[in-house]
Formats: C-alpha cells, structure tokens, sequence
C-alpha cells in the first residue's frame, strides 16, 4: 500500500538519514574533519619544509659555505676530526698563518720517518687563529682520536699584544664566534634558544647555514636579472693556492732581494699601505701571556708535551718594531721563560733565515721557506730532550749532516 500525501514526508525522511549521517562524518566542524584539517596543513609544512631543505642543500653544495669563518678553518676542523690510525699518535702542529704556510706537514713526517719515527704529522693552523681558536680545534682533535703525542704552537710578539688578541674587531675570533661552529661548540649556548637553534642546527642545512642561504636569496633578482653574473657565492680568498692532505697551506711567490726590500722596505710605497694592518698588530702593545699560558695549561692536564716555537721573521721586520718602539730581541727572554720543562719546551728560529727569496711578505714563507724551515724543525726534534719525547718504532738515527748543511746553506 502506497503511503499517504501525509506520510511521504517521513518516508522521505527515514529515507534519506542515512546520507545526512554520512556527511556528518565530513562535517568540518566536527572533531573528526577538524583533525583532517590539521593533518592536511601538518603533511602540506612539512612537504613544504623537506623542498626547502632540499634547495638549502643545494645551495650549501653548489656554493661550498662554511661552517665557520672560513673554509680553510673548515677543513682544519674537518682534519681534526679524522681519527689517527697510528699506533704511535701524532705530530700536531697548530698556530695562525705563520705556521700554515711554514710547516710543510708532509716533509716532517717524510724527515721523522728516516730516523725511524712512524708517526702521524698534522698541520691544523689556520690564517688568524686566536689561541683560543686553537685550544678550540686541539679539544677537537684529542676526543675525535687524533692522539697527540706533541703539540707544536707556533709564537710571535703580535700574538701576545693585548690590543692585538683580546681585540675582537681585529682578529678572526670575533667572525668566528658568529658562525655555526662558533655559536654552538666554541662557545656553548647558555639559553634555550640557543640551545634549541643549535640542536636543530645539526640535522638542518636550513637552520645551519641560514645567513648563506638569505645572502643568496637576497641576490637572486640581480641573478635573475643579470644572469650572466651567477649567484654570488663568495670565492676563495685563503689560502690562495691548494692545501695538501696533511693541512700544509703553500705560497709560491717569490722576489730577488732587491724586489724584497723596494717592495716591503718601511719607506716603500706598498708598505705605507699596509702600516694600518701593522697598526693591530704591534701599535699600543701590552704584553699578556694569558691565552697561550691557558693552551699550556690543556696540554699539561692531557699530558701532552708542547713546543713553542718563533718562526723566522725577514729581516725587514726590525724596522717594523723600531716602528713601534719595540726591540725584537726583548721578546726572546719572555718567550723562553714559558717553557717549563718536561711539560712544554720552546725553540728559537725567527733569524734563521734572512733570505728574502724564501719569503712572499715580510713574516710569511713562501714554498722554498717553508722546505727549510720545516727541515730545520726536524733538526730540533731528532735531538734531546724532544726526541725522547716522541714515540719510536727502533733506534734512532742522527739527520744527516749533508742535509744540515744543504739546510743552513745561505744563512751566513
């Protein structure tokens, strides 16, 4: 029987509450589509943020940003982190550019390896290295493996001026602490959010690297507009040539004496330009051994012996001290009195080599330099009490004299 007008209303509607009880499960008010809601906008952040790590990624890559200051601390961080797999430990050597381009890591262990010492040879300098810098990657290198078995440090009067290193407009230190390794690890975050930032820091290029990132980004309409000029990643200022394996930094420029001294001579046109860089280093000195005595203090408490050493100075620099009111020789006794033996030692070699042909700047060697000294460096290892210091795999061997004498060649 067929209902009534009356009737069909509720027929209809009994009908049809199943549908209307169906969509009430899509009803975005309710509870369920709400969270449907939030789980469609959680999924499309987080498609969003892996693209954007993604294009970060590639930006780091493609540009080769530093973690630090400068990709040559990078890669001497990235050195001290290289476990040692000499049962005899290492040679670490450590300091600012000085030692970066005069101690050719290679040659010394190459000059150990004759005298029947098997160790492991590590340059770690980097250009405007801070002590505090270079305690930094010493920590860094004695818990990643690298067993230090001495520790070479090289010193200058500039490196103890207190306007100099306690000055962080004028040294490194002061970039370096605003880069990811310095914010993170030189200096640990005291806040949450910055301990929050430097936690997120390790898994994200995004979080890593963000001021590279926004200076790219800031770049791209010129990019786009000009784009034969490329994004504007910054070149490779230092070191200017190659870095061995080993973190010897070598430069090859080299001058006759003559092109010496008219190029870096006080009364030199080049060298008045550059008195405002002498200026931070030797102008309103103070002496101050605090940040070296605190390096020495590491050493000690690892046990590990330290060697203080003066690399050779050109001549020219006389005049730079004269300059300044300073006498180069006043800075020997200071020098000498840090040493406290057996736990650090110090060696002399800022007059060694007056020949300007193994220069390429006044307090820089060049590659011919670097081969000398370096090779007198081994001179002073292979004699006591350093050599008793190091670690033997047989009998020790005297250097030969024919290369002492190749070495000292040209000093007189």
């Amino acid at each position: 029987m067929k209902p009534s007008v009356q009737d069909r209303p509720q027929a209809q509607v009994a009908t049809t509450h199943p549908r209307t009880s169906s969509r009430a499960v899509h009803d975005p008010v309710s509870p369920r589509g709400y969270l449907q809601r939030m789980a469609w906008v959680l999924a499309m952040a987080l498609g969003f943020l892996l693209v954007a790590e993604g294009v970060a990624r590639y930006l780091v890559v493609l540009g080769r940003a530093e973690q630090s200051h400068t990709r040559e601390f990078d890669g001497k961080y990235h050195l001290a982190s290289q476990p040692n797999k000499n049962p005899q430990g290492s040679v670490v050597m450590l300091g600012n550019s000085l030692m970066a381009r005069a101690a050719y890591a290679e040659l010394l262990e190459a000059r150990l390896q004759e005298a029947n010492l098997s160790i492991d040879v590590r340059n770690l300098a980097a250009g405007g290295n801070t002590p505090g810098m270079n305690l930094f990657l010493l920590k860094r290198a004695v818990e990643s493996g690298v067993q230090p078995r001495l520790v070479i440090l090289n010193v200058a009067p500039f490196i103890f001026n207190d306007h100099y290193v306690n000055n962080r407009q004028s040294t490194p230190e002061g970039l370096f602490r605003k880069s990811y390794l310095g914010r993170c690890f030189y200096q640990v975050p005291t806040t949450w959010e910055g301990q929050a930032e430097c936690a997120l820091g390790k898994g994200s290029y995004l979080v890593r690297y963000r001021d590279f990132i926004k200076s790219q980004l800031v770049g791209l309409p010129g990019t786009v507009a000009n784009p034969k000029k490329g994004m504007k990643f910054k070149p490779v200022k230092y070191p200017k040539g190659e870095v061995s394996p080993k973190g010897w930094s070598p430069a090859y420029e080299v001058y006759t004496h003559e092109q010496y001294v008219d190029k870096f001579s006080m009364n030199s046109d080049y060298q008045k330009l550059n008195m405002q860089v002498a200026d931070r280093f030797l102008a309103n000195y103070a002496w101050t051994a605090e940040p070296v005595q605190a390096f020495q203090r590491y050493c000690e408490e690892q046990g590990i012996p330290l060697l203080l050493v003066w690399f050779p100075e050109h001549p020219v620099w006389k005049d730079y001290y004269t300059h300044y009111g300073l006498e180069q020789e006043a800075f020997l006794p200071r020098f000498q009195a840090l040493a406290t033996p057996p736990h650090s030692y110090f060696v002399d070699l800022h007059d060694r080599d007056p020949d300007g042909s193994h220069y390429y700047n006044p307090d820089h060697q060049n590659a011919l330099g670097a081969f000398k000294t370096t090779t007198l460096l081994s001179h002073f290892l292979l004699e006591e009490p350093l050599r008793s210091l190091l670690p033997s795999g047989g009998d020790a061997v005297q250097a030969p004299a024919a290369a002492e004498s190749e070495m000292l060649e040209g000093e007189d």
